[in-house]
């Protein structure tokens, strides 16, 4: 007789997540594919770029490998821009080269997928199993009993093993039975009947097609993508293009050492990914098809037994290889899986090494898919390449977390609070993030930027923490057969939350100190050393809202305001809190307080007059509003927190956003009141309370946009710290929290449940318009755009590289791609011009017509010159426009003399035209001194 053991409600409540395991398998496969394309060893010579041409381009535009971040970005995007969009479309791949490379890989996965199991029952030589025998009419009871009836059951006598095996292909799904086993029937019927029903349940949940693709894909991604990548990098360093740098005349064939190094690196970590991925894929197959086998009557003695079996217990004296085998295994112990069977809970088990791949394959997706295709140059795409990798963490780890809260409080057992999981989570997305994105710089071993990659990993943690603690609360909130609907809501919000920060993780100017000198202070920027370290940190925040975007406000809104739509429920109120969650008067109490206090704070500080009008003192002045402003939220955030820790990310979220939501609208309330009031007797109209209003809005928009977007999230990030103190605090102190399970739901009262509706929906309403109203705040108005400056056509914007070295190789590049076409139009168009004039004097006719045709040459070569790239150098530069202003200035008066027959005003435009063409030689004699 079978061990009493956990009860299994709630286990198929949200599905077992396959699927989207697979999903996410599938998406990373096809991003890795588009990455790949560019190294490729064969189709590198048909559809990518073989001789390195875009960087080259990239050089030739004034790119420095040892420029700061933000001289290359004002190189390659401001004056050079256009000219670097026309040099790199001659190299660029088409745009259906990565969906031809993406559908092939796939297509050939689908005839591998298709073709194996003909192959399987031809190679083991499978026969049917008779359906009038004893056996055929077992497995057809078996067959009913888990509603499979058309399941076709095929023999293997050669084989003595007892492991069946179901494969096949939609329409043909087959289950291989052993020899051994059949053998079996009659001497252990309920081992017999365990096995098969494990089978069963295969193809009753249609895994087995999800099974035999997630291998095929893998062999043919590492087949026909993997190792011709690497095999690239092989070829380059037998070449000795690897650490090819030395040569100006080649550095633009051959990226330097790191950027190969890292891209190998990549590659390998994906690698590990996809494999770990369809290991795990693999796995939880056999854990829920042992359960459905339960389900259906099978002996959990089975396992049991299995469990016991010496040679199935890792050997403790090597802990390291076994974790490392468990996780490359495609099916789980025998142990882990009698384990499974007695607790539940170890079906929504978060373990951390999976949990990390996951984080670290949604940035390798977002950053493949965004930087590695032509096709990934538009917004849309970049926008629903976050949008995908975001749902798929939702969908993966953050399903998991929905699924066992559900089981959890189903079964009156204590629910996760997100902690351990949203650490390992964040800790893949920011190790995701150190390979891609613009935190990396050519030519450098480690990121200029690494706090990017911090950012992103408390994003990833705050956003699962918050995950997790919602997902407790909505379930609780509502009966459990009703779990889909909020799950979908929660999970949305998750998915929206991590899309929008993994659009956003690539802004250029996302708190660099160097981006922000440039664009904070004044036009020419300034040294950031030279400025306070308040103004410092207030120009990073400004510029960090700026670029993060209006969107910022909606997501963090979302994290307190989906929450809340659990008190809507006629069933929650009391009943919440009797279940140990939070009150929803006291959140809001505490909340409403702190934001009186932050709204108080703020007036007084606005009430002070600024003073002097520099930049450092309006920093100064808006770093004191905003910190006003915030330290209700704060503060209220981490005390919740310290009091709740076990949701106290979902509590601070909540009182932090209450807070910034009441100060905010105290603020503008009392400022725009106090401001009207201020005004004389005689000015005080609607027009003098108006203006009064349009000169504040631009201070108190931009704090409060400050405040309700990075505020609110760094209040969250607060929680998660005094939560995660407080629970180890707690630990120490042998206090728990103990699990509340409480029967029967009862309906609130009409009033009460009218009151606290209103209070929800009222409390939405002003969070929505006032994210509407900040939306257009003038935080630009004391903040620069951080963008690029596209200079004007006459201005010499040329950047002075950093290194002689640099210096040739931009001046090589300049040569290669352009430069050295319009040296030879040039010498062309004058010697078309002299021989115009040497002709005049034979034939008037005939030599107005090659001069005519000289002077159009000019023009069209002054035109072209002034759209191609600067010359490396400001001084030279400044003498090359000089050159191309004289010759278009000389082709019109030229083509004007020799359409009026003008002789005086042809000889005039002839020398101009000479005096144009002394001085590009000079320039083109530089840049030849610069060769040798």
């Amino acid at each position: 007789m079978d061990d009493p053991a956990e009860p299994a409600a709630g286990v198929h409540a949200l599905g077992s997540g396959t699927g989207l395991r697979f999903v996410l398998l599938v998406v990373l496969v096809a991003a890795s594919t588009v990455a790949m394309m560019r190294t490729h060893i064969v189709l590198l010579h048909f559809l990518g770029d073989p001789n390195n041409d875009i960087a080259g381009c990239n050089i030739a535009a004034g790119f420095d490998p040892g420029g700061s971040f933000m001289g290359n970005l004002s190189a390659v995007g401001g004056r050079n821009s256009a000219a670097l969009n026309a040099c790199t479309e001659r190299y660029g791949m088409a745009w259906w080269a990565p969906i031809g490379a993406v559908g092939g890989v796939f297509l050939l996965a689908a005839v591998l997928c298709w073709v194996t199991p003909l192959w399987r029952i031809r190679r083991r030589g499978l026969r049917p199993v008779d359906p009038s025998s004893e056996a055929g009419q077992a497995l057809r009871t078996l067959a009913a009993r888990a509603d499979v009836p058309s399941a076709c059951f095929v023999a293997d006598w050669a084989s003595g093993s007892m492991n069946a095996v179901a494969f096949g292909r939609p329409g043909n799904m087959y289950v291989s039975l052993p020899g051994g086993l059949l053998l079996t029937r009659t001497t252990d019927p309920g081992r017999f009947a365990a096995i098969v029903l494990h089978e069963l349940a295969h193809l009753r949940y249609r895994d087995v097609g999800i099974t035999y693709a997630t291998i095929a894909l893998w062999r043919v991604f590492a087949l026909t993508m993997l190792l011709p990548s690497l095999a690239r990098y092989v070829e380059l360093f037998v070449t000795s293009r690897f650490f090819l740098t030395d040569s100006p005349n080649h550095i633009y064939l051959a990226s330097s050492g790191p950027d190969y190094a890292r891209s190998m690196a990549l590659y390998l970590f994906t690698a590990l990914l996809v494999y770990l991925s369809r290991s795990d894929i693999l796995r939880t197959r056999e854990l829920y098809a042992d359960r459905r086998a339960v389900d259906w009557g099978a002996s959990r003695s089975v396992w049991d037994e299995a469990g016991r079996d010496p040679h199935d217990v890792p050997r403790s004296r090597r802990p390291v290889i076994s974790a490392v085998a468990a996780l490359v295994a495609t099916h789980p112990s025998w142990a882990h899986r009698a384990q499974a069977l007695r607790d539940p809970q170890h079906l929504f088990r978060v373990p951390a090494l999976p949990t990390f791949l996951t984080g670290a394959t949604a940035a390798l997706i977002a950053g493949h898919l965004q930087y590695g295709s032509e096709v990934a140059t538009s917004p849309l795409v970049a926008h629903g390449t976050a949008a995908l990798a975001g749902a798929l963490l939702a969908g993966t780890t953050c399903l998991t977390l929905w699924r066992r809260a559900a089981h959890a409080v189903a079964a009156g057992r204590r629910t996760p609070s997100g902690v351990r999981a949203g650490i390992w989570l964040g800790a893949g997305v920011a190790t995701g993030t150190l390979f891609i994105g613009t935190a990396l710089e050519r030519g450098h071993w480690l990121p200029t930027a690494p706090w990017f990659a911090l950012l992103m990993g408390v994003v990833a943690a705050v956003v699962t923490c918050w995950t997790a603690q919602c997902a407790r609360l909505l379930i609780t909130a509502v009966p459990t057969r009703s779990v889909r609907p909020p799950a979908a809501v929660g999970l949305l919000a998750t998915a929206g939350v991590f899309a929008y920060w993994l659009t956003s993780w690539n802004a250029p100017s996302l708190f660099r100190p160097d981006v922000v000198a440039h664009a904070a202070l004044r036009p020419g920027g300034v040294v950031v050393g030279e400025s306070s370290l308040v103004t410092v940190i207030m120009s990073s925040l400004a510029v960090a809202t700026m670029e993060l975007g209006p969107l910022l406000v909606w997501s963090t809104t979302a994290l307190w305001l989906v929450p809340l739509t659990a008190w809507i429920g006629p069933t929650a109120g009391s009943w919440l809190v009797r279940s140990g969650l939070p009150s929803l008067w006291r959140m809001l109490a505490a909340g409403t307080a702190a934001g009186l206090l932050s709204a108080g704070l703020a007036i007084a500080t606005l009430l002070v007059p600024l003073g002097s009008r520099d930049i450092s003192s309006a920093m100064t002045y808006l770093a004191t509003v905003l910190a006003a402003l915030l330290v209700g939220p704060l503060g209220a955030a981490a005390l919740s927190a310290a009091v709740r820790p076990r949701d106290g990310v979902l509590v601070g979220v909540i009182v932090a956003g209450t807070a910034c939501l009441v100060g905010s609208v105290g603020i503008i309330l009392l400022t725009f009141g106090l401001g009207c009031l201020a005004q004389q007797p005689d000015a005080g109209t609607i027009a003098s309370c108006v203006q009064v209003v349009t000169g504040t809005w631009p201070v108190v928009g931009s704090v409060i946009l400050m405040a309700t977007g990075l505020g609110v999230f760094a209040a969250a990030a607060v929680a998660l710290v005094v939560s995660g103190i407080a629970a180890a605090v707690r630990r120490l102190l042998r206090r728990t929290d103990q699990s509340v399970v409480v029967t029967g739901r009862e309906r609130s009262p009409s009033t009460v449940l009218v009151i606290r509706r209103a209070v929800v929906v009222s409390t939405v309403v002003i969070a929505l318009g006032l994210n509407a109203l900040t939306g257009t705040s003038m935080i630009g108005a004391y903040v620069p755009s951080t963008s690029a400056t596209t200079d004007g056509p006459g201005s010499a914007s040329a950047l002075a590289p950093t290194t002689q070295q640099a210096r040739r190789a931009q001046v090589v590049a300049w040569i290669r791609y352009g430069g050295n076409d319009l040296r030879i139009r040039l010498a062309d168009s004058f010697k078309e011009l002299g021989n115009g004039l040497g002709l005049i004097r034979d034939d008037e006719v005939a030599g107005l017509l090659a001069i005519r045709s000289g002077c159009a040459a000019i023009g069209r070569w002054a035109t072209d010159a002034r759209a191609y790239f600067t010359i490396p150098d400001p001084d030279q530069q400044a003498l090359w426009e000089q050159a191309q202003s004289l010759a278009e200035q000389a082709s019109a008066a030229c083509l004007s003399a020799v359409d009026a027959r003008d002789p005086d005003g042809l000889e005039a435009a002839i020398r101009q035209v000479n005096e144009a063409g002394e001085i590009a030689g000079s320039v083109i004699r530089w840049i030849s001194a610069q060769l040798r």
